[in-house]
């Protein structure tokens, strides 16, 4: 059995842990580091074998002022044939089990852009970045490190480029 193969049991449960990584990517739809100034790009599930279990690119309705290329490694050519975010929501939550765990950095941005329902299309989620932060004395203040940052640290991994990939942060997590 490939290990990429979640096999179920009779009465339809998987047999692994219902624990997958979620990651959203987004391009600046506005001018502020707000999240109402950005759109999801691309979006990945990854299951706990670190298995893709959903990847698309999504073509945002509103009129990007940046694709934040240095970081999402996207361009307007990328997105082009991108699916529509309410396709790509649509696609994520047939293949994402209402038992699921969610786990991810600052998980509640990735559920929320991708308009999903604690309790009703997954069970639970799981914010890395809490688990991470650090508290900065001399401001008084914490920081949450980035996923890359983390992973390089804790796992010894480095992206393969500059850029985010969704599945690769998604990876780093499970």
């Amino acid at each position: 059995m490939s290990r990429c193969h979640r096999s179920r049991s009779p009465n339809g449960r998987s047999t692994q842990r219902d624990v997958y990584c979620l990651d959203v990517e987004c391009v600046a739809t506005g001018i502020s580091h707000e999240l109402s100034s950005r759109s999801p790009c691309a979006v990945a599930l990854v299951d706990s074998a670190g298995c893709e279990v959903f990847k698309t690119l999504i073509k945002p309705a509103q009129k990007i002022v940046s694709y934040l290329t240095p970081i999402t490694g996207l361009t307007a050519s990328d997105l082009q044939n991108g699916m529509s975010l309410e396709d790509a929501v649509k696609k994520l939550k047939e293949v994402l089990p209402k038992d699921a765990t969610l786990v991810g950095q600052n998980i509640e941005s990735d559920v929320a852009w991708m308009n999903l329902t604690r309790g009703v299309d997954y069970a639970q989620h799981v914010d890395i970045a809490q688990f991470f932060k650090g508290y900065n004395a001399r401001y008084g203040t914490y920081s949450v490190h980035s996923l890359q940052h983390e992973a390089s640290v804790l796992l010894g991994k480095s992206p393969p480029t500059c850029a985010h990939d969704p599945v690769w942060d998604a990876k780093s997590v499970s």
